[in-house]
């Protein structure tokens, strides 16, 4: 009689090393308009039911010229290696203003709310974009004041409120109890935007060519989410995990980034958004304005050859 050892096979991943090497997802991202009302032809030659979402209010996300001929995307970037770059433009993102949301969808991409994914990229609704950002920033808000310790912020909810309720039956007052609660919420609530996540596996080769010759070869292991918005949802379970850093708001653009515990000077996501920061406080203040409006008045009766130059007023980043 054979006996069958049993093996047990270890599936777990440094989520660190994953989310920057191990991770892996290319998005297409294309021009896009918003339509509204949606237009007709997308339901032509394709199952009706599977475009249920195209009569939501707002309209649709669509890629100019996606009934003219095959596609050409703008550009294609591997959106893993920017993960943490895509959260804070999410959280920073004004949902409510249409131009503000047509620059995150053509910098990043559609977020992939709806399918079927084989066309994804090439459309989206703008009802359920402006749902999933609005619950990405006010996750990602309420993350960063448990970790910041600021248990009286309104961005925690109240112990009250119906999501407590239903899934735990906690009705106790703000207490010493109020901080195990408040995660307790958090995770139920992360938990079911993280269940309908798919991520597949894959194996990632890496060939060494040599005169044309395959010379080495490696493999390793590799995961894939299927679209934006599943990568957006892991990157915030990924800094909930994190015990080595912290979400932080970002005191110009208003979005939060991740930053290490032990750093509790830096205010700013980038460098960008601390400079313009810097030049919107320079320029509040009444006496540089008029010193600017002066040496442009110098600059533009500065003769040159004889001819007067205007000068074209700058470009402000602010």
């Amino acid at each position: 009689m054979n006996r069958s050892k049993r093996i047990d096979l270890d599936y777990r991943l440094d989520s660190g090393a994953a989310i920057s090497g191990a991770w892996s997802l290319r998005v297409p991202v294309y021009a896009y308009q918003i339509v509204n009302p949606a237009a007709p032809k997308i339901f032509r030659a394709r199952k009706p039911s599977d475009f249920r979402w195209a009569g939501l209010p707002g309209g649709v996300l669509l890629a100019k010229g996606w009934n003219e001929g095959p596609l050409t995307a703008v550009r294609r970037y591997v959106a893993t290696q920017h993960a943490a770059e895509i959260l804070t433009a999410s959280t920073a993102c004004d949902v409510d203003d249409d131009d503000k949301l047509l620059e995150f969808v053509n910098t990043w991409g559609v977020l992939g709310c709806v399918g079927p994914f084989r066309d994804l990229g090439y459309w989206d609704s703008v009802a359920l974009t402006r749902d999933e950002l609005r619950t990405v920033g006010r996750l990602a808000r309420w993350l960063s004041a448990m970790q910041g310790n600021r248990w009286t912020s309104p961005d925690i909810p109240r112990l009250s409120e119906r999501v407590l309720r239903a899934s735990w039956g906690l009705e106790r007052k703000i207490g010493r109890v109020r901080r195990g609660e408040a995660w307790a919420a958090f995770g139920h609530e992360l938990n079911q935007r993280l269940d309908g996540v798919a991520v597949y596996p894959s194996l990632g080769l890496h060939l060494r060519r040599v005169s044309g010759r395959v010379r080495n070869t490696s493999v390793s292991p590799e995961l894939h989410p299927r679209c934006l918005r599943e990568l957006l949802w892991v990157e915030l379970w990924r800094a909930a995990t994190a015990s080595e850093v912290v979400l932080r708001e970002c005191h110009g653009c208003r979005g939060f980034f991740s930053v290490a515990v032990t750093n509790h000077k830096k205010r700013y996501c980038s460098i960008l958004c601390k400079n313009r920061a810097g030049t919107r406080r320079w320029y509040k203040k009444p006496a540089n304005r008029r010193k600017l409006s002066q040496k442009r008045r110098s600059m533009a009766d500065t003769l040159v050859n004889g001819q007067k130059k205007v000068l074209a007023e700058p470009r402000r980043a602010w």
